[in-house]
């Protein structure tokens, strides 16, 4: 595996083709934020939080999906990477509902992080939108619908770490949410011991009705 030289933010670090510049980011403990990427399963760039700049690029890339080439230049801090994130953050909170003082998750929510690191108000930049309200009619889990930011996090971890595929996205593309499968005949009985979906979800959506 050949390793090469590029530079972020002005500082040169060691890396390879094989990891991505987020990953060579997280490693040289460079703050980039995330919704939907975690170790275990390969990111789709969907959440789009963790933008960078490349010099010589006119477009920001989801540095989860950008893998570096020798000599390349990344920019994590500039103006138009904040205010992209700044964006993305308010579209993100315009389909939450927002309850954060009554929340459980509150002082453990990565949106909750997220708004207070940028600088963004609880008071919203835009109008709340509607959202198509998930179903409950399962044994294991509640869905707390206006929670959900739709980062794909629970589908991810449960089609490609536990394999049960007991979860996923339904509805029209502009009004799309998250739904537990359970009424295709299948019992789902792992999801009983698992709660991956519980732990990995970023605002707290999902809830265990066993406890």
């Amino acid at each position: 595996m050949k390793e090469f030289m590029i530079t972020i933010n002005g500082f040169p670090y060691i890396t390879n083709s094989e990891e991505t510049i987020l990953d060579t980011c997280k490693k040289h403990n460079i703050f980039i934020p995330t919704f939907c990427h975690d170790e275990r399963f390969t990111s789709d760039g969907s959440c789009r939080m963790c933008v960078v700049e490349v010099n010589g690029q006119k477009k920001l890339q989801t540095s989860c999906t950008l893998y570096p080439q020798e000599g390349m230049v990344i920019n994590t801090l500039s103006e138009d990477v904040v205010i992209a994130r700044r964006e993305i953050l308010k579209m993100i909170w315009s389909k939450h509902k927002g309850e954060c003082e009554d929340c459980d998750s509150s002082g453990n929510c990565k949106l909750e992080l997220y708004l207070q690191k940028y600088d963004i108000p609880k008071e919203r930049a835009y109008k709340l939108k509607d959202s198509k309200k998930s179903t409950n009619e399962n044994p294991y889990f509640t869905l707390e619908s206006g929670k959900c930011i739709l980062c794909n996090m629970c589908i991810n971890i449960c089609t490609t770490i536990e394999g049960g595929n007991a979860i996923s996205l339904e509805g029209e593309q502009n009004n799309p949410y998250i739904t537990f499968r359970f009424e295709d005949g299948k019992d789902y009985a792992q999801c009983l011991t698992c709660g991956e979906c519980i732990e990995i979800c970023p605002t707290g959506a999902i809830k265990s009705k066993n406890k």
